[in-house]
């Protein structure tokens, strides 16, 4: 394969003009460059699935922790690749997000309309319960039994 021929960048993953910027706050983000409606659905990324037993033995002691999704049909954890690992949490979203089991792949959109400037974010759970408010990593449930807490498990099931 020739890759001197191949595009600089992958228009068909960012037809919205969407800009990775680096914040003081939370490193990176996603930002909108112009308008874009409630209930646009602005990224379709594919994911890297991790075994159980990789999880455990490697990735939760490893910075993809942070990164990963549950994904449970598959007693599995998905990383998510394209702009879906870029998104930052907020307590007040304004995407949001589905897990396709069918094409292997988490989808995003809009909750409310964004403007230009406006960084999205997807809520990642209770800010008491993440990652970046504890001086620990976090411990991840082994239960197989859907958790009683609504903002466990944010995982959406699509068909």
């Amino acid at each position: 394969m020739d890759i001197s021929n191949l595009p600089p960048t992958t228009p068909h993953l960012n037809v919205f003009g969407l800009q990775i910027k680096a914040t003081p706050a939370t490193g990176r983000g996603v930002y909108a460059s112009r308008h874009i409606p409630k209930g646009t659905l602005i990224e379709v990324s594919p994911v890297l699935l991790f075994s159980q037993q990789e999880y455990e033995a490697y990735g939760k002691h490893t910075i993809l922790d942070s990164y990963v999704f549950h994904w449970r049909r598959m007693n599995a954890w998905a990383l998510a690749l394209g702009l879906g690992s870029l998104f930052n949490h907020s307590q007040t979203p304004n995407i949001t997000f589905s897990l396709d089991y069918g094409t292997m792949s988490i989808r995003y959109t809009t909750s409310r309309a964004l403007a230009p400037g406006d960084e999205l974010c997807i809520c990642y759970g209770r800010e008491e319960d993440m990652w970046w408010n504890s001086s620990e990593r976090p411990v991840v449930s082994q239960s197989s039994t859907p958790p009683s807490d609504p903002f466990e498990g944010l995982d959406l099931d699509t068909e």
